[in-house]
């Protein structure tokens, strides 16, 4: 998960609470520019990138970056896809 500025911190706390009651783990990445931090991600082989930004504060929605491409949707809806793409 990764908050744009601090003032996004609290917005990612809570999606990232919401994942772990999934049980499904996930990380809050602060270091870095956002750029430098969804690169480290891809090199990683990190399945999915949640960004958290004014907008998905504002209307309650997940920008989720996987890696056969990126979607945005409600919070609820957003998680869920997670949840059904890693549980198959």
């Amino acid at each position: 998960i990764l908050p744009i500025s601090a003032d996004h911190a609290a917005y990612a706390e809570a999606v990232h609470g919401q994942l772990a009651m999934h049980n499904l783990r996930s990380r809050i990445d602060r270091d870095c520019t956002v750029a430098r931090r969804v690169a480290v991600a891809q090199h990683d082989g990190v399945p999915f990138v949640v960004i958290v930004g004014d907008r998905e504060v504002r209307d309650g929605t997940l920008a989720v970056r996987a890696r056969d491409g990126q979607s945005t949707a409600p919070l609820g809806e957003g998680i869920a896809q997670i949840v059904a793409r890693c549980t198959g």
